[in-house]
């Protein structure tokens, strides 16, 4: 790896470190980074990313098998 690879490589990371710390904040989430597995602010976004259901409009099929509410 040539020198100029090098430092774009660490630049790279560096502005995906900057740009997911901007996201953490904006979401209002906590980073930690004494735990291992979210040491980085990247890891850290996507793990939200990935567990985080976006809110909207879903389709709802109730069972047949529930007891009809009185009303």
């Amino acid at each position: 790896m040539t020198n100029l690879e090098r430092v774009l490589k660490e630049e790279f990371h560096r502005n995906i470190d900057l740009i997911a710390t901007e996201l953490l904040d904006a979401y209002s989430l906590k980073f930690n980074q004494e735990a291992s597995n979210l040491s980085s602010p990247l890891l850290r976004w996507l793990d939200f990313r990935y567990r985080y259901v976006d809110p909207m409009p879903r389709q709802v099929v109730f069972s047949d098998k529930f007891q009809k509410a009185l009303i």
